[in-house]
């Protein structure tokens, strides 16, 4: 008997795979695609450059040489052309169909992001620098940054930093969509996992996110069919960080950093552990002039203002900014839109003083319990933090100064 699936976990069961010669489609190798590439083009009589070429084999990564010629195939008959930006929509609905990636182009940059000036200079220090000279660090004996963990409190950003770290050092963006990973089919889960880390491989060099790491759990879980589904689950992503050979530039992000086994925090699987924690009145300006349009090469739209962008500037310094200690970014976005939606109530034309004024009058946030938040969240960072001098610059930018070293 000879079955075809793409989901073999579905049809048998553990038991009955062992007793099974199962061969799996592996994606495309490069020089598979290339070859592939030039032979679809010379049949079809389309006049491709060698760089063409080089540009859908990077394209194509993590495709079967099936789906490859599908898609080549479907993107010729409806453009008349290998339009790349069609070829990576129809990629990225393929790899989606799997359920547990999804891969974009990144669209945000460091510009997008508002504040965090500590956290952009780091990184672009001590890994998108080294990305960039890749020979020179191999000489020097500097190891390629191959993982980072972002933690601290909602709506500090750390999702949209992952997305433009991305677009930063030039790489696509997968997303690992853990919350479908576990299924209640006994094996489904870790063949799941497998598959995802084969294919996130075969597409890489790529930035893999992983959204709320902390719901691989921890090592000691109940001993039931579902406590080992998870702890093989959880052992294989605990391999793959190890691997040396690994291609994949994973980036995990947690709100609960003390929930995290051990195993993940310890220095050697992620190269580098960055708090993201609430802005200091510096950032906080920042945040609030990029959603307004205000930021030096920003591409949001400019928000009309009612003064002269100083003067509403020294406004938000003077008056807001106090106003706002401890708001996230999230919460600093939901002033400026309150802010724009009051000058739209009032039916004036452009943004006023007086809108952020109400708009900082309307929002309440519970500052005791955030004070209480806040000091959480400083000692997780002296926990994970193990760079001292970033550690001081970031407690510094949130204006912290009786902080105790770790």
């Amino acid at each position: 008997m000879f079955l075809v699936t793409s989901e073999v976990e579905r049809i048998l069961d553990e038991f009955t795979r062992e007793l099974a010669v199962v061969i799996t489609v592996d994606p495309s190798s490069r020089t598979e695609r290339e070859r592939l590439i030039q032979a679809i083009a010379r049949e079809l009589e389309v006049d491709i450059r060698e760089e063409q070429v080089s540009e859908l084999v990077i394209a194509t990564a993590g495709l079967n040489l099936h789906q490859l010629e599908s898609i080549l195939l479907e993107t010729y008959y409806t453009e008349k052309r290998f339009s790349v930006g069609r070829i990576k929509t129809l990629k990225s609905e393929l790899v989606k169909k799997s359920g547990v990636l999804e891969v974009t182009d990144p669209r945000a940059t460091f510009d997008d992001i508002g504040g965090y000036q500590v956290n952009k200079d780091f990184v672009r220090r001590y890994i998108i620098n080294v990305l960039a000279r890749p020979d020179r660090a191999r000489r020097l004996g500097v190891p390629l940054p191959r993982g980072l963990l972002l933690f601290g409190p909602p709506g500090t950003g750390k999702s949209l930093f992952a997305n433009a770290l991305a677009s930063e050092v030039n790489l696509p963006f997968i997303n690992l969509v853990t919350e479908n990973i576990y299924s209640k089919w006994l094996g489904e889960s870790g063949q799941k996992m497998k598959n995802a880390i084969r294919l996130a491989e075969k597409m890489s060099p790529a930035v893999v996110f992983v959204d709320e790491i902390d719901r691989f759990g921890r090592r000691g879980q109940a001993a039931d069919s579902a406590g080992e589904e998870t702890r093989r689950v959880f052992s294989q992503f605990l391999e793959w960080l190890g691997r040396p050979d690994r291609e994949a530039i994973i980036v995990g992000t947690t709100n609960v950093p003390e929930h995290l086994d051990e195993a993940f925090t310890r220095t050697g699987r992620f190269d580098y552990k960055i708090p993201f924690l609430y802005p200091g009145p510096a950032a906080r300006l920042d945040v609030m002039r990029v959603h307004l349009g205000l930021a030096s090469a920003n591409r949001r739209p400019r928000t009309p203002l009612a003064v002269p962008e100083e003067d509403l500037l020294h406004y938000l310094r003077e008056n807001v900014v106090p106003a706002t200690a401890s708001f996230s970014g999230a919460e600093l976005e939901e002033v400026v839109t309150r802010a724009k939606r009051n000058a739209f109530d009032r039916g004036a034309e452009a943004v006023g003083p007086e809108d952020f004024d109400e708009s900082v009058r309307s929002f309440r946030i519970d500052t005791r319990q955030r004070k209480r938040t806040i000091e959480n969240y400083l000692d997780e960072a002296r926990r994970l933090t193990d760079d001292q001098p970033f550690l001081d610059a970031i407690q510094a930018e949130m204006g912290v100064t009786d902080a105790p070293r770790a």
